[in-house]
């Protein structure tokens, strides 16, 4: 077994519990997590040194009211 099979196993099942976000550049667990699990992947680019997800509209923001 695998490092990255067992940690993606418990990524999963900590995802049974609440929301999980993981930032990896392993396409070993990467891989592994997709085939243990629904995963919703989003990949991040850096241009300019500024990092972004193309293609994934910002969330909408406005200051409550006070």
């Amino acid at each position: 077994m695998k490092h990255q099979d067992a940690l993606a196993r418990l990524v999963v099942q900590a995802s049974d519990h609440g929301q999980v976000i993981l930032a990896s550049h392993s396409e070993p667990l990467i891989r592994a997590i997709r085939s243990e699990g629904d995963a919703t992947e989003i990949h991040l680019k850096k241009s300019f040194g500024e990092i972004g997800a193309p293609g994934v509209d910002a969330p909408r923001w406005r200051w409550p009211k006070r």
